[in-house]
């Protein structure tokens, strides 16, 4: 189940994707419903207001966290 994360000024950030996982169906519980989805978008809204001010934020001084991309090579 996904939901778009917008900014207050209807720029799309990106997408707040949760999912059912378990070694069999019944393991993985049951199915999302509309208040599920209720409760994703309003998440994903609430992230679109502080987002941005997450992401100017860490550019304002030195990141923690580091992501590299494992290449194979």
């Amino acid at each position: 189940m996904s939901a778009p994360v917008i900014r207050v000024d209807d720029t799309v950030l990106g997408v707040l994707q949760i999912s059912r996982k378990g070694v069999s169906p019944g393991a993985a519980g049951r199915d999302f419903d509309v208040e599920d989805l209720r409760t994703l978008e309003e998440a994903a809204k609430e992230l679109g207001k502080v987002l941005p001010r997450l992401v100017s934020d860490t550019r304002k001084s030195e990141p923690r966290l580091r992501f590299h991309a494992s290449g194979g090579h």
